[in-house]
């Protein structure tokens, strides 16, 4: 069995020797037990999640009990909470909000999606919901992401049992330090002074960090942790099997957060993902949390086709009937192979919009399907774009023909 580099701590700084790493079997484990739909999220809390003022997450947030937005946040994805779900004046969700208990809409608040509550939903002045909405109780079930806190749980558990390739003992990085690819074992707490950079050098190979903590993880005010020479294939995660991750004001952080307990980011701080396997997430003010760090490196946005399947009619008249029975798919590749969702452009349906009775669509496959009404033979499209986990793509365009 390889033993691993024990690496000394001072108060101040650490002194780290590194070995050759098997990194291809290690990232291949890691992917397969990160490949949950938790960890296809920006922010997961086992209790509650609060988005402070203007904060910015730019993915979907779950959590087992409230979700709170402050004034003027922004979520680029859909909030799911186990309980109620309340959003401050002006703040936006571009997605959809489901809620197990009430929803509150705070004053020109704005969700581009469906509102979905398992109480009442309230609407401050100038709240605007830009789909359909309803309030059912049987909703509260589905908005209860529990099985998710398994999958964290889980992960931990698969992660701290990983053979270490470099062990730091409990100490303070209080000086800029270089790290390669590896898995690193804390038998402690481990903490990263004020002004610190930590410099994440992935020698240009797919590869994997992940830093084993049994205690606490503090990053203070100003941290940087950067990454260098990476490719799509690397990832950064700190897992803290202990108790909670801090991140400091003005902080930057490339990483998934993985905490025991609570994860808190401070204001004006980034930080990829955040998952708490027991407590909550809390996100500072004017902070922003970004969305999983696989694939840090240089990526290709998927490519949509103007439908169905690539065709675009030279002649309106040419145009297959795409409201006949049976299912119908949007159209788009992505040479990374991501996975790809799907999403229409907001007030996109064409002249035919008010004749249209019924349309549906699945952002997870892009399914759809359209009903019209006292049209025949009428030519309409929406727009649309794909999305592979990191960017958009192209806007396209799907046609179809409302016969009845």
């Amino acid at each position: 069995m390889k033993k691993p580099w024990l690496v000394g701590a001072m108060r101040a700084s650490v002194l780290c020797v590194y070995l050759p790493l098997a990194q291809a079997d290690v990232l291949e484990e890691v992917e397969h037990v990160m490949n949950k739909d938790v960890f296809g999220q920006s922010v997961f809390a086992s209790s509650y999640a609060t988005l402070s003022a203007n904060s910015t997450i730019n993915g979907d947030v779950s959590s087992g009990a409230a979700t709170t937005l402050g004034a003027g946040a922004i979520v680029h994805g859909s909030t799911l909470a186990g309980a109620a779900t309340t959003l401050g004046a002006n703040a936006l969700v571009n997605g959809n909000v489901d809620s197990g208990a009430a929803t509150t809409l705070g004053a020109d608040s704005t969700v581009d999606g469906a509102v979905s509550s398992g109480a009442a939903t309230t609407y401050g002045a100038g709240a605007n919901v830009n789909w359909r909405y309803f309030n059912s109780s049987t909703l509260a079930t589905y908005a209860t992401p529990s099985p998710l806190t398994q999958d964290v749980i889980d992960a931990q558990a698969f992660l701290s049992g990983l053979e270490p390739d470099v062990l730091l003992l409990p100490s303070n990085i209080g000086a800029d330090m270089t790290f390669s690819p590896g898995v690193y074992e804390v038998a402690g707490p481990l903490s990263v002074s004020a002004g610190t950079t930590i410099t994440l050098d992935a020698g240009g190979n797919a590869g994997v960090f992940v830093f084993n903590i049994s205690d606490f993880l503090s990053f203070g005010a100003g941290v940087n942790v950067v990454m260098i020479n990476d490719t799509k294939d690397t990832r950064v995660i700190w897992n803290i099997t202990g108790t909670y991750i801090s991140v400091g004001a003005d902080a930057n952080i490339i990483g998934d957060l993985l905490a025991k307990t609570y994860v808190s980011t401070g204001e004006n701080s980034t930080a990829s993902a955040a998952y708490s396997a027991t407590s909550y997430v809390t996100v500072g003010a004017s902070s922003e949390i970004n969305e999983p760090s696989l694939g840090l490196g240089e990526n290709t946005p998927p490519v949509a086709f103007d439908g169905p399947d690539g065709f675009v009619p030279s002649d309106l008249d040419d145009q297959p009937n795409e409201s006949k029975p049976g299912p119908k798919f949007l159209f788009a590749v992505d040479a990374d192979e991501d996975d790809l969702t799907f999403s229409v452009v907001l007030n996109s349906l064409g002249p035919l919009g008010n004749n249209v009775k019924y349309f549906e669509f699945d952002q997870a496959t892009g399914k759809w399907s359209v009903e019209c009404i006292g049209v025949n033979g009428g030519h309409d499209s929406f727009k649309w774009v794909a999305n592979d986990g990191k960017v958009d793509s192209n806007v396209a365009t799907q046609y179809f023909l409302c016969a009845i």
